[in-house]
């Protein structure tokens, strides 16, 4: 009886080490899904940045009006480049 005990402790055992290593929730399953949220934290870190430097942006164009007619210029100095570029006529 007592054996029979053992080896059903054991095969119940190893039924539940199988399921941790290998079923629908395994480890390998938890440790790809770390990598994901580590992956997406560092992805919302470079976002937020470049989100608060697009704000700053915002108010000095809200408030400066100069340098929205520097940012209007270089849009403009930037698209006459290109445009004596495809043209051929590069400028130095």
């Amino acid at each position: 009886m007592r054996k029979l005990l053992a080896i059903i402790l054991i095969i119940l055992i190893l039924w539940l080490q199988y399921r941790i290593w290998f079923g629908a929730n395994s480890q390998q399953k938890l440790d790809q899904i770390n990598q994901q949220i580590i992956q997406q934290q560092q992805q919302l870190k470079q976002l937020k940045k470049i989100n608060r430097e697009l704000q700053y942006e915002t108010i000095l164009l809200r408030n400066d009006p100069d340098i929205l007619e520097e940012k209007a210029r270089e849009k403009n100095g930037n698209d006459q480049e290109r445009r004596n570029l495809l043209s051929g006529h590069c400028r130095t």
